[in-house]
Order: structure tokens, then C-alpha cells, then sequence
């Protein structure tokens, strides 16, 4: 599986890109996948612990740090929006 183009995936909101598409794990079950990177957006729906998260880029201020990419596995796979950091685990 090919990793998609930089320009495919960038977002607004994100102050920090990652070119080497990341792949994440969710580290506990119940985890919001987010319109924004913050709790103030609305939720995609839950992941649960173990769905694979690809990371495209970061926004890292203010705190807490959030990935924006794409759902990779389980029952939102496909698609995307945020994370918070410490929810993902490698």
C-alpha cells in the first residue's frame, strides 16, 4: 500500500507537516475522531484500541498536540480527521 502525495492529505489547521506518513495505532478504546483538532469540534465517531491511524500533519500549538490523517482500519476506515497525540501509540 502506497502512502498518498504531501498535497493530498495537507490541512489548514496544521502547523507542522510529516512527510513520512506515520502509522499509529489508537491506544485505548473510545477515542473521538474529530472535525478539528479540538474537543470543541464534533465527533466522526469512536475508535476503538488497536484501529490503525495514518498521520499526515500536526498542529502543536496551542496544547495538547493533535495528528490529522486518516482511518486505516476498523469501522470508520477511510476516513479522515484528528486525533489528540497521546491517544495513539506506535
Amino acid at each position: 500500500m502506497s502512502a498518498p502525495s504531501a498535497g493530498a492529505v495537507t490541512n489548514s489547521k496544521c502547523n507542522l507537516d510529516e512527510p513520512d506518513h506515520s502509522w499509529y495505532k489508537i491506544a485505548t478504546n473510545n477515542v473521538n475522531l474529530r472535525k478539528g483538532p479540538a474537543t470543541s469540534y464534533a465527533s466522526l465517531g469512536q475508535l476503538t484500541k488497536g484501529t490503525t491511524f495514518t498521520y499526515y500533519c500536526t498542529k502543536t500549538y496551542p496544547s495538547p498536540v493533535w495528528f490529522y490523517g486518516k482511518v486505516t482500519s476498523g469501522a470508520h476506515k477511510g476516513v479522515t480527521g484528528w486525533v489528540r497525540s497521546d491517544y495513539v501509540t506506535y
